[in-house]
């Protein structure tokens, strides 16, 4: 499995944990005080995972731009 993959396996985990979120929050059909929580601890765990993400991802780039700058 190459970067690339990995990365995009990462993304549709992402989006998976964010629709059973959602799916959850639209069969509850009202917000007790105990879901209000659970939902925030979920949507903080997954922005801190795509944040990681993102900085995995910057990184990666400026490591193939400084390389073919390098090339050249």
């Amino acid at each position: 499995m190459g970067e690339a993959d990995l990365v995009i396996s990462q993304l549709r985990s992402q989006v998976n944990q964010l629709k059973e979120l959602l799916s959850y929050i639209e069969k509850q059909g009202y917000a007790k005080e105990e879901d209000v929580s659970f939902i925030n601890r979920q949507l903080k765990e997954i922005i801190s995972q795509l944040k990681i993400m993102g900085k995995f991802s910057a990184q990666r780039g400026e490591s193939y731009r400084f390389r073919s700058q390098w090339l050249n």
